[in-house]
């Protein structure tokens, strides 16, 4: 059953200075840890530096981490944090939405034409930005603003005829690619952010909505980083794809891309090694614009600080296999800090909840911070 407790965000920025990161080392959960003990360790995790801002002032936040069956463990931190119903700007956490939709809509079978290129931001789309989308504009016309729609064709996806690869599209992390793929592939140009919230949400929550649920709203229609909601609702998404009863759980890491081409010294190849796709080597078909990738907030082995992640279908995987810090959970972290996710045994979904409009580095620290939380619960200690 879903409740609401009393309890309770678009492109990447740089940051270099957050300090107070801390490595871990991932390890499965053992049955002998009570959830009493996790929520001591994650609370000791979200009280920690990692958990700060650069002057060491608590980041304003509420978690929540559980299962297919609801939340297990919660708390809140900071001066005015938000509760479990608040509505909250997400900004790229709205990818994973969309991404469960087009799931949805095609039964769980992407095309890997029509669907997968756009999905894993191979298309070309890379000058999309939201905040030049209006309240009364269509998905349409937020897309074909100004250079919204802007293709860039050196870096898109080309099909032969037959089906074959003629051209790799290279890795740009942009809204544009969902938005076009709304517009030209899913029929949705045509709708307003009231009428594209209402189809999201009949597919990913149902129709009508469950009592309690209010479901994602937009307040502009930009599927990339328009979307709002509460935490107790992006709870239940992830919850749903737990449990199967969203598609999104079996393509998680479906068709994933590398997306961090620094080159490790010691072999000279990409950080990140898409093994069940030798061609993802190719540096035609991955290569990944500067800052399109999120910072590591306080790692220095990666060159450029980078973090070598992977995209999947409109979510990020954290392997990190090179700097120790990475797990393998699926996410996706929005610029303001908002920063959902689910563990690489697909048994427990956590969730980071802030809104920060005022910094510019919102999305690394929630990064930082939920990742201690993750291994906080997930070994039952901290540090």
């Amino acid at each position: 059953m879903h409740t609401k407790s009393w309890l309770a965000t678009s492109a990447w920025t740089t940051s270099s200075w957050l300090i107070g990161a801390t490595v871990f080392f991932y390890a499965a959960t053992s049955s002998a840890q009570t959830d009493q003990q996790r929520q001591t360790a994650a609370e000791d995790a979200a009280a920690s530096s990692a958990c700060q801002d650069s002057s060491r002032n608590p980041l304003n936040f509420y978690w929540e981490i559980g299962d297919q069956n609801g939340r297990r463990g919660y708390g809140s931190v900071g001066s005015s944090p938000p509760t479990q119903t608040d509505v909250l700007y997400i900004a790229s956490a709205g990818k994973w939405l969309y991404g469960a939709y087009v799931a949805e809509i095609r039964s769980g079978s992407l095309d890997s034409q029509l669907d997968v290129p756009f999905l894993t931001m191979k298309m070309g789309y890379e000058s999309m930005n939201t905040s030049l989308c209006t309240l009364l504009d269509t998905v349409n016309t937020c897309f074909t603003r100004l250079s919204n729609n802007n293709q860039n064709s050196n870096d898109k996806t080309v099909f032969n005829a037959g089906g074959s690869v003629q051209q790799y599209g290279s890795f740009y992390y942009n809204p544009g690619n969902l938005q076009a793929h709304a517009v030209n592939v899913m029929g949705l140009g045509s709708k307003g952010r009231n009428p594209l919230a209402d189809a999201v949400n009949a597919a990913l929550f149902g129709n009508p909505l469950p009592s309690g649920v209010t479901g994602v709203s937009y307040y502009v229609p930009s599927l990339g980083g328009g979307a709002k909601i509460d935490a107790a609702d992006y709870a239940l998404f992830l919850q749903k794809i737990l449990s199967g009863a969203l598609k999104m759980h079996d393509l998680l890491d479906a068709d994933a891309v590398c997306a961090n081409l620094a080159s490790n010294p010691n072999t000279g190849l990409p950080y990140c090694d898409i093994s069940s796709d030798p061609s993802d080597m190719n540096p035609n078909k991955v290569s990944a614009a500067s800052g399109s990738v999120p910072m590591d907030p306080g790692n220095t082995l990666l060159p450029s600080n980078y973090l070598d992640w992977q995209y999947s279908i409109a979510h990020w995987i954290e392997p990190d296999p090179n700097n120790y810090a990475g797990d393998g959970a699926y996410s996706s972290p929005g610029a303001k800090g908002f920063y959902p996710w689910i563990d690489k045994t697909k048994t427990w979904y956590g969730i980071i909840a802030r809104s920060d409009t005022t910094g510019e580095t919102a999305a690394e620290q929630s990064i930082n911070c939920g990742r201690a939380i993750r291994q906080a619960w997930l070994t039952g200690r901290y540090p």
